[in-house]
């Protein structure tokens, strides 16, 4: 399949799309506003999806989870989505392997693999 070189998230409902020659939900359902699912794409939900980085090597989708005050990975190739930082549903601020934030905005993966986030409520 024809790599995506583009990825856009919904700000009023809750779902990933992909640009291709139609508009097709990869993740997510419209009108779950306050859920959190990990799981296969079909599965999986989100609220308030804010900012979105491609990984540049396979594709993969960095997703702040606003509302759930999580950063989700979206893996296409695999057809999965899981939570890779933050705790849904608890806003805060932590670094390290427990890490929390306060409703995040923006995402951007660094040339080293890294990814920065932008932490909203944080002003981080």
């Amino acid at each position: 399949p024809e790599r995506m070189r583009s990825a856009y998230a919904a700000t009023i409902h809750p779902r990933t799309r992909l640009p291709t020659t139609v508009v097709k939900t990869a993740c997510g359902s419209p009108g779950d506003s306050h859920a959190h699912a990990d799981g296969p794409l079909a599965v999986a939900r989100f609220s308030a999806l804010c900012g979105i980085a491609v990984r540049p090597d396979d594709g993969a989708l960095i997703v702040c989870d606003s509302s759930n005050h999580c950063i989700r990975l979206v893996d296409l190739a695999r057809g999965s989505v899981k939570t890779v930082a933050g705790t849904p549903g608890r806003s805060g601020h932590e670094d390290g392997t427990h890490s929390r934030f306060d409703a995040p905005k923006s995402a951007a993966w660094l040339h080293d693999g890294r990814v920065a986030i932008a932490d909203m409520n944080n002003h981080v």
